[in-house]
């Protein structure tokens, strides 16, 4: 009955997906939020994909909806549709350049496929957090934020499954990304001496 529902306010196919062709009604934010929270608590995932409705959250900026659906997907659904739900949220907030949620959902549901998507989603919050605060010349909080980029690559290195590929080059790139910004405003007093902290 649940699934029925959903697929009646979005107007979603019988298979519950989202094809490129798939033409979606103009719902309010109101009805589309009661029917991802009922989709959410009740967990219909053998009638409707996560992923599609984790999109349309994510598309109406319904980011603490379409979070909940993918904890309901991580608890009741396949292995399978879990991570491409997963991996539709991390990428939505990468694409809405909302990389401080991009890093939080990566990491929240990292046993549930958001390890592909853990470093990167580190490495980028990093960049735009290191922007903000060279800015304000909170200068500690840039080698926090490469200690964490660190820390997270380390993590997935050391979670590998055997024949799965590993970009590690993220250490690096937020140490020249860091240095390059404070260069850039005119700190080079304090981009010389992380450089020397960093050899």
């Amino acid at each position: 009955f649940c699934a029925k529902v959903v697929r009646s306010v979005f107007e979603l196919p019988l298979d519950g997906t989202i094809y490129e062709n798939t033409h979606l009604p103009d719902v309010g934010k109101i009805e589309a939020a009661a029917a991802l929270a009922l989709s959410a608590q009740i967990g219909p995932w053998n009638h409707l994909k996560p992923a599609a409705l984790t999109e349309i959250a994510t598309g109406m900026n319904l980011w603490s909806a379409a979070e909940r659906i993918c904890s309901s997907a991580a608890t009741s659904a396949s292995k399978e549709d879990c991570e491409e739900a997963v991996l539709v949220l991390i990428d939505s907030a990468s694409a809405a350049a909302q990389y401080r949620q991009m890093d939080s959902f990566a990491t929240e549901f990292y046993d549930h496929g958001g390890r592909f998507k853990y470093a990167e989603s580190r490495l980028l919050h990093a960049f735009d957090t290191i922007t903000k605060v060279a800015a304000r010349r909170r200068f500690p909080i840039i080698e926090q934020q490469v200690a964490r980029v660190d820390r997270s690559f380390s993590r997935v290195k050391e979670d590998l499954k055997d024949g799965e590929e590993y970009d590690d080059s993220g250490p690096s790139e937020v140490r020249d990304f860091a240095i390059m910004r404070l260069v850039e405003m005119g700190e080079v007093e304090a981009a010389h001496r992380l450089a020397t902290l960093w050899g």
